[in-house]
């Protein structure tokens, strides 16, 4: 409560343009994160309907590279993926969160690899569907005058996602993980909200006092960091620290590594952390 009560706060004093999540329907725009979200379906499960849904987003991708900006993902693919679900059939979902400067390159990435996994749905709420402010910048700086403000803004839009996911009846719930990378995998991390969790993936992200954790001792949790990432000079990641801490976690960490992308050869390892702890 005390959360949303700052997160209004924040919201009166023209900081954020965000909305406070209600238990009624979402409205403002936080909703638009979740509407616009980059969804990814299982071909094996959805055949030519789910080959359709990944390919719009290829082509939204294709063209966002051409043209030097993030992608504009086609509206309506949630609805058009529940109307091919099998009836009966649940699907196991990812929720994915990117980082400070949006679906770009590297999430793009990532979600290309997520839509060859078997079974799995991806649904990516995207924070630069509504106005907010840019937060990081290329020579690895931050702008820590609006952290707290941006840190509020990127919760309420995954409590919303998660709130949405609730009411969606093809959502295996006994079966979501939350995946993350850098800003994003931060508010993985922190996520404590109604919704179930089975396992969490945190990609070069945080796992400290500025973001919080909101991990259950019943869910897996899987890491990625390296030593020498230069998005953590200043303020270390600890995700390392934070999985050893745990009977249920893995690190895989490169003490001498540079890249803010260690999952890139480690791919094996995502795939294997979801099968294990799949129910």
């Amino acid at each position: 409560m005390r959360r949303r009560q700052r997160f209004c706060l924040a919201l009166l004093s023209g900081l954020l343009l965000g909305a406070c999540v209600t238990a009624g329907p979402p409205t403002g725009p936080v909703a638009a994160t979740f509407q616009k979200a980059a969804v990814r379906a299982p071909e094996n499960l959805l055949g030519k309907a789910g080959r359709e849904i990944d390919q719009a987003a290829f082509r939204a991708e294709d063209a966002a590279f051409e043209q030097r900006r993030r992608p504009r993902y086609p509206e309506g693919r949630l609805q058009f993926l529940a109307s091919n679900v099998p009836p009966g059939v649940k699907l196991p979902l990812i929720v994915y969160f990117h980082g400070c400067a949006g679906i770009v390159r590297a999430s793009i990435g990532h979600l290309r690899w997520l839509a060859t996994l078997d079974d799995f749905a991806v649904i990516a709420p995207d924070s630069f569907a509504r106005q907010r402010p840019e937060y990081c910048f290329r020579n690895f700086t931050v702008n820590l005058a609006i952290r707290h403000d941006v840190r509020q803004m990127r919760l309420a839009e995954l409590e919303n996602a998660m709130a949405q996911i609730a009411k969606l009846p093809w959502v295996d719930k006994d079966n979501i993980f939350l995946m993350g990378h850098s800003q994003g995998g931060g508010v993985v991390a922190a996520y404590d909200g109604p919704m179930k969790v089975r396992g969490r993936i945190i990609l070069n992200g945080y796992c400290n006092d500025v973001w919080g954790n909101g991990l259950r001792d019943d869910e897996a949790l899987l890491t990625f960091d390296t030593g020498r990432d230069p998005w953590f000079r200043t303020y270390p990641s600890e995700c390392r620290a934070f999985v050893l801490r745990r009977d249920n976690g893995k690190s895989i960490y490169e003490g001498n590594g540079v890249t803010h992308d260690l999952v890139l050869s480690h791919w094996p390892e995502v795939k294997a952390f979801l099968t294990e702890n799949r129910r």
